[in-house]
């Protein structure tokens, strides 16, 4: 008896190992056609996204081949940008508290030029790009993936031009480009190589206003000792070392020096200059800028600005003292 039990257990184990195995095999044979009915579907789906993209995307070329002859209704801010790098562009610039916004204010107020407020990122984007050209591991790097220098000015010029245009919104070809980021003039060789038609303003003032004009207007400026005169007076005169021989490197044809405390006393004689000098005609809009700033299609001024005052000797007096 206990033998044949024995047995009938081993029997009975037996077959429940083998159902075990065939509900595994069954199951792996399930999930195996599970799977690949999944991939098929997958690779279906995947088709048929990718089909649809492209009908999508011809149709929407037809659209903007179709509407391309037609003049806009409207200007669209998120429309890409194509400019040529042969356009004139106005560089205004300086050590900050030189007459920078002055000059730009007052060449804003003329009908043929559009200038804006600063931007902050040109000089930041030109230092980036000036330092990894300065860079030999860079240089290496760019060479190896295939970046050359044309590539990367081509990229920059495109960058610059993008920015200028978004930030003044400009509406007419007639209206002449103008930034003013005071550091942009570190880089003039460099802007220069990119727009070959520019032309640089570059605003220099006595040394020791300016430091006194940093230091008791608490001005931030990167870089800059703004605490003493003697560690802003050191950084002014680095900075405007590197500036007036960028200026002179590009020539005198290029790069017009005027000096602040000249700007103030005799308005009409320097603005004059400065328009020849632009290949543009005077316009009494220059001597009145304050009667246009923050004016509807007039002169926008940020926070940071302080140039509504009129053109007058009393003020340079005020500005010198």
């Amino acid at each position: 008896m206990m033998t044949m039990t024995a047995m009938l257990m081993i029997q009975v184990t037996a077959m429940s190992r083998m159902i075990l195995r065939m509900t595994k095999m069954l199951s792996m044979s399930f999930c195996y056609r599970l799977m690949r009915q999944c991939r098929r579907l997958h690779v279906i789906f995947t088709l048929s996204s990718f089909t649809i993209l492209i009908y999508v995307c011809k149709l929407s070329l037809d659209v903007t081949m179709t509407t391309s002859t037609q003049p806009p209704a409207s200007v669209c801010p998120d429309k890409p940008i194509h400019f040529r790098t042969d356009i004139p562009i106005i560089w205004i610039g300086g050590v900050p508290r030189s007459g920078t916004t002055l000059m730009r204010v007052a060449l804003d107020a003329h009908p043929g030029i559009v200038c804006g407020a600063e931007t902050r990122v040109i000089p930041r984007m030109l230092s980036v790009h000036a330092a990894m050209e300065r860079s030999d591991a860079e240089t290496t790097y760019l060479d190896a993936a295939g970046l050359t220098n044309e590539t990367i000015d081509g990229a920059l010029a495109a960058y610059i031009l993008t920015v200028l245009s978004r930030h003044h919104h400009v509406t007419g070809a007639s209206h002449l480009l103008c930034n003013k980021d005071p550091f942009t003039l570190r880089s003039m060789q460099r802007l220069s190589r990119l727009f070959p038609r520019s032309r640089f303003v570059l605003m220099i003032r006595d040394g020791r206003a300016v430091a006194d004009s940093i230091v008791s207007g608490h001005v931030t400026i990167r870089g800059f000792d703004v605490g003493t005169h003697r560690g802003a007076l050191a950084d002014w005169n680095r900075a405007m070392s590197t500036m007036f021989s960028q200026c002179m490197a590009v020539s005198v044809d290029r790069c017009l020096p005027v000096y602040y405390e000249q700007l103030v006393l005799q308005p009409r004689q320097q603005l004059g200059r400065v328009l020849q000098f632009l290949g543009l005609d005077w316009d009494d809009a220059v001597l009145s800028h304050e009667t246009v700033v923050d004016q509807p299609g007039g002169v926008f001024l940020s926070q940071s600005d302080d140039t509504s005052n009129p053109l007058t000797p009393t003020v340079a007096i005020r500005v010198q003292l």
